[in-house]
Order: C-alpha cells, then sequence, then structure tokens
C-alpha cells in the first residue's frame, strides 16, 4: 500500500458515519490524509471499526487486507483463527464441565479467513473434546467482490463437516454460510452433531450487510421463517445469527439451558431466553467471544475479545 492514497471520501464517510463524527469533533477537513491520519490513531475510533474500513480500502484498492492492516500499524493477527475453550455447568442437568469452543477470527460482510477457519473447523472436531464449537458470522463466505457461495460450493464445505462429525457427540455450529440459490441470497447456520444436520437456520432478519452484499450480486436476500431450537442430548438450545438478537423471546422461547449468537459486529445482544443456570454464548467476529451465565437471577458475562486490541462487549448483566 502506498504512502498516500486517494480514498474514496464520500464512499468511507457513507458507510462509516462515527469516523465522520470523530473528525467534525476535531473541527478536520474531510480529507484523505486526515481519514488516513485518524485510521492510524487507535484511540479514536474502536479496532473493529478500524477493521471495517481496512476491508473497505483493501476491497476499493484491490489491496491484500493484510497489507492494508500493516499499513494502519494494526494487527494482522485479527485473521489468523485461534480457538477459546471454556469449561461450563449445567447444574439442572446434572451436567458439569460442559466444554465449549469457539473458532475466533475476523469476519464481516466483507469477507473471512474462509479456508483457515474451515480447516480450523475440522482440527477441531478431529479432536473431540468439546460438547460444542462455534465459529462466528460470515465464516463461510468469500472475500470482496467474488462474496457468495453457489450451492454446491456450499454444500461441499457442510459435507466435509459432516465426515468429520461421523462418531462423535460434539455439536458444531460452523458459523454461517453466504451462498445463492437462483436469484436469492441466504446467510445460513447449520447445526452438525454426528454426520447428521440437526438444524439448517435461515437469518431471519433483514441486515445491512447481507442486503450489501445481495445488491452488489444483483440479487435479493431471502430471509427465514422458522426460529432456530432444537433439544439434544437432554439440552435445549437456541441459534440466533447477529440482527435476530432477541427473536426467540420474541418468539415466547424462555427455557434454554444453552442459547447461541453466531453474529459479526452486534452490540445490541440480548439473551432473555436463558432459563436460571444456564448459558448464553456468542461468537462475534468483529468483537471476538462472550459468555453469559445466569445464576438464580443474576448473570455474569466472561469476554474474550479479538486481540488486546479489540472491542468490548456492552452488555448489562
Amino acid at each position: 500500500m502506498s504512502e498516500r492514497i486517494d480514498l474514496d471520501v464520500e464512499g468511507v464517510l457513507h458507510l462509516f458515519p462515527l469516523l465522520r463524527d470523530s473528525i467534525q469533533e476535531r473541527s478536520l477537513q474531510e480529507t484523505p490524509e486526515n481519514i488516513f491520519g485518524m485510521l492510524m490513531e487507535g484511540d479514536v475510533i474502536s479496532p473493529s471499526l478500524d477493521a471495517k474500513i481496512a476491508y473497505f480500502l483493501a476491497a476499493r484498492y484491490d489491496l491484500g487486507i493484510e497489507a492494508v492492516f500493516n499499513s494502519l500499524g494494526k494487527m494482522a493477527s485479527y485473521f489468523t483463527p485461534t480457538l477459546i475453550e471454556a469449561k461450563l455447568t449445567l447444574e439442572q442437568k446434572s451436567t458439569a464441565d460442559f466444554g465449549v469452543a469457539c473458532v475466533r477470527t475476523f469476519t464481516t460482510h466483507y469477507g473471512s479467513n474462509m479456508e483457515e477457519v474451515h480447516q480450523s473447523i475440522l482440527y477441531k472436531i478431529s479432536q473431540n473434546n468439546a460438547d460444542l464449537l462455534l465459529a462466528p458470522e460470515y465464516s463461510y463466505r468469500p472475500r470482496w467482490p467474488n462474496c457468495i457461495l453457489e450451492q454446491p460450493q456450499k454444500d461441499a464445505y457442510v459435507n466435509e463437516i459432516l465426515d468429520a462429525t461421523v462418531g462423535k457427540s460434539m455439536v458444531v455450529v460452523p458459523g454461517t454460510f453466504i451462498w445463492a440459490k437462483g436469484r436469492e441470497l441466504y446467510n445460513t447456520a447449520y447445526v452438525i452433531s454426528d454426520g447428521r444436520i440437526i438444524l439448517e437456520y435461515h437469518k431471519m432478519t433483514y441486515s445491512t450487510g447481507d442486503r450489501i452484499i445481495a445488491e452488489k450480486n444483483g440479487i435479493t436476500v431471502k430471509t427465514g421463517t422458522e426460529v432456530g431450537t432444537f433439544e439434544l442430548r437432554g439440552l435445549n438450545y437456541g441459534l440466533e445469527i447477529c440482527s435476530d438478537s432477541g427473536i426467540l423471546f420474541v418468539k415466547g422461547v424462555r427455557d434454554l439451558d444453552i442459547q447461541i449468537l453466531v453474529s459479526s459486529g452486534n452490540v445490541d445482544i440480548r439473551m432473555e431466553s436463558v432459563a436460571d443456570e444456564g448459558h448464553g454464548i456468542i461468537n462475534d467476529g468483529m468483537r471476538g467471544v462472550l459468555i453469559y451465565t445466569k445464576r438464580h437471577g443474576t448473570t455474569k458475562v466472561t469476554a474474550f475479545p479479538m486481540n488486546p486490541l479489540g472491542s468490548k462487549f456492552f452488555l448489562e448483566g
């Protein structure tokens, strides 16, 4: 990336109004130099927003995203998948040491490190030492501009995961797949265990990220109509995708042992469907991993941000 770059100023500021607010607060002109300068300051805007802008620049100027991050002084480790592991206790179900593993990696509607995420999922399945494995929203979304999978490509990834889980009780939610069928775009999460698809869940709400992807490809977003609940091995699960957060509660679900949210950049996190002594688990592709524990009407939140620069979650327990 060159030292100076002819930024598409209005494009950047339209997508990221928080950056415009920061510039105005400092009484600066909206010039490429000032935008680039502010991106170099980690305390001006959140690192996750820096990452979104870096993705925009990489797409706009056909640059490698790692090179953009290095030029901005950010950490390329955003894109290197790491495994976060935790042990939970479900006292009412007499289940101790319920093992959760999360693939923590940066994802947005601009793309993901898809192949490395996929290999991380297969590796963790092969270890077979967790009860639940999660990846974030947009985990299976090719980088811009080739940003959707055709159905045969999507099915090939799903089938590999199905084959890897045969004979294993681990519950796998490999993030979401951005794929097209005909002229319709789907944002779909699968729940897989022991070589079977337990649930195919289509995102139920219409979000900006999905709309942008659909418009760039001349198709329309197809939303789901069925809530993502299932029972497996004596536990009640619920699944939501990003802006769906809270839809389980709206639909009357209140008894979940495990509530799962896979997301990318969601700050409106709602875990009201968790039963007492249950847990909410969020894997967010921009912020990291969050574990929400409900005990006797009170809550505890444990966060594993993206990296030392990562944003914190905003949750009131």
